[in-house]
């Protein structure tokens, strides 16, 4: 796992993570328009399948960084900012500050 030194550094991946994903979906949609287009091909019916099949595989890649990645990486910027907080004000010795 990879460990980060600075806010910006989590920023930068969650950038790169949506660009990830924006990329796949853009893929998938490009293939799911070549699949229907070799569907109507009577020699590349099977191409047009696979092509079709594939889509799936990419959008759920996207799904899974856009659901997991960028959840982990905005609670890991939470945490680090949290962590990042002055403890001015704070006389209550039940609450440990980890």
């Amino acid at each position: 796992m990879k460990r980060y030194e600075t806010s910006q550094q989590i920023i930068r991946d969650i950038e790169k993570a949506k660009v990830d994903a924006d990329q796949l979906e853009k893929l998938a949609d490009s293939m799911e328009e070549e699949g229907k287009r070799l569907l109507l091909i009577p020699n590349m019916v099977e191409d047009g399948k696979y092509k079709i099949k594939t889509v799936h595989a990419y959008r759920t890649r996207a799904k899974n960084i856009r659901t997991s990645r960028l959840d982990f990486l905005k609670k890991k910027l939470a945490e680090f900012q949290t962590l990042l907080l002055p403890n001015i004000g704070i006389e209550d010795t039940s609450i440990s500050a980890r």
